[in-house]
């Protein structure tokens, strides 16, 4: 998660899964034309962004999860991104999401106006909903404001990033799977895993 107050750095350079057509569509330049590809979900199209690392990938739409009392993202603001490039061996590396945060205070202002929520020193924080350490991105699309406090907070969340990068990191859980989990039902997830806890996620 991103433990701190009001921020991605604009990368005006990402990829988009769409689910209605299976296409990979540029935002920007960068890419001259489409990329048709199979049906993908996420990140099992990673081989087709070669070149296009540090600009993350989004998720394929998808619905949004409701936990009465539980502040949950909304997916047609951040349905989750990842950096295609990231593997298992690189997201458990000691270091590694440290090594890719990069979520500026203009950022974190921009995501909080965004989300349409007030900034309270301490009450919320603008979260990675997929975790650096599991691989996702620092597009606006893998921000969204989370609460430190109440049911479903940033600290259950904390600990459900810790638990799949540990299953993922010893091998028992796929990657791209952990992924999609975190990022279509985090608190559905982490309810059904016997709700963890964690102290600290490395380096995120």
């Amino acid at each position: 998660m991103s433990p701190t107050s009001p921020s991605t750095a604009a990368s005006s350079s990402y990829h988009t899964l769409g689910d209605a057509a299976p296409l990979l569509r540029h935002k920007t330049t960068r890419w001259p034309r489409l990329l048709a590809v199979g049906a993908l979900s996420v990140c099992s199209g990673c081989a087709a962004l070669a070149g296009t690392a540090g600009h993350g990938q989004v998720l394929a739409a998808h619905g949004e999860a409701s936990h009465p009392g539980v502040a949950m993202p909304d997916p047609r603001r951040s349905p989750g991104a990842v950096f295609p490039d990231a593997s298992r061996s690189e997201v458990c590396r000691p270091g590694y999401a440290r090594s890719v945060r990069h979520v500026t205070q203009a950022t974190k202002r921009s995501i909080y106006a965004r989300d349409h929520v007030a900034y309270r020193r301490g009450a919320d924080v603008v979260d990675h909903l997929i975790p650096l350490s599991l691989g996702g991105s620092n597009d606006p699309e893998n921000l969204w404001v989370q609460p430190t406090t109440a049911a479903g907070n940033a600290h259950d969340k904390d600990g459900l990033e810790y638990a799949l990068w540990k299953a993922t990191c010893q091998q028992r859980r796929e990657l791209h799977a952990a992924q999609e989990a975190i990022a279509i039902d985090w608190y559905g997830t982490w309810t059904a895993m016997g709700r963890p806890r964690a102290p600290h996620i490395p380096g995120d």
